[in-house]
């Protein structure tokens, strides 16, 4: 779990460098360049940048409608009020139809706020990352966020839908509760068949990666164990018993 989680949190603390590391460039007179440059080297859609009088620009040059105002939108919200990076939940970007999420931080000058810089970037990637995981034949693993809706699932008919679609026992009390368990694996039904579940936190976000591995598949290591153990035993008793009525017709 460790191992799977770590290229998505690097992913996400790439990109949050690079966000933050565009605050100081943008507060000249030109910040189109740092927003170009950071939409090159992020692999970000667009970047752009919203101030408090409602004014935005963009990398790309898009034109805003006039009743477009940054100040309520969501990323500039939440970047504003938690007064961090934030990374936002996934949606369907209207453009491209691909699944994006948006990175924003808060720019400070003087002590008072001068704006946030938003990205957009495709997880179409990370996605197909995520489906890559399967530890065993019927295995699986999907990303979630706070508990609640699914990010990455190897059914594509489930992105953005709720995570209880893929077990009603994965409610957001019981994922908090695991992904705070050291050894945090439960049983849970999936499609009828029990599963056991492990979730795992990831670094810089509210996501959280699960792993759900099949009963009988992940303990047939043990069983096999058991088996051979068992036939170990069998012949030891069988040779003793043959070596001690050797010894007694003597």
């Amino acid at each position: 779990m460790i191992n799977s989680r770590l290229p998505i949190e690097e992913w996400i603390a790439a990109r949050t460098s690079m966000v933050e590391a565009t605050r100081e460039p943008v507060k000249g007179d030109t910040p189109v360049p740092a927003l170009v440059q950071l939409a090159e080297s992020g692999g970000f859609l667009s970047t752009y940048l919203g101030k408090p009088d409602g004014s935005l620009t963009t990398s790309d040059g898009w034109v805003p409608p006039d009743d477009y105002d940054p100040r309520q939108r969501g990323w500039y919200l939440s970047a504003t009020e938690q007064n961090k990076t934030i990374v936002s939940m996934p949606y369907v970007d209207a453009n491209s139809g691909r699944v994006v999420v948006t990175f924003a931080t808060p720019v400070e000058r003087g002590g008072r706020l001068y704006g946030v810089i938003g990205g957009d970037v495709v997880i179409d990637k990370l996605i197909a990352q995520v489906n890559a995981i399967h530890p065993t034949p019927s295995s699986f693993a999907f990303l979630s966020s706070g508990g609640e809706t699914l990010i990455a699932h190897p059914d594509a008919e489930l992105t953005l839908e709720p995570l209880t679609r893929v077990s009603e026992a994965l409610t957001p009390d019981t994922i908090a509760r695991l992904g705070n368990t050291d050894s945090g694996w439960t049983s849970v039904a999936v499609d009828g068949a029990s599963k056991r579940l492990s979730v795992t936190p990831i670094a810089g976000s509210d996501w959280e990666l699960g792993v759900v591995l099949d009963e009988r598949e992940a303990t047939a290591g043990l069983r096999a164990i058991l088996k051979s153990s068992l036939i170990t035993l069998v012949i030891i008793i069988a040779v003793t018993a043959l070596l001690l009525g050797m010894w007694l017709k003597r």
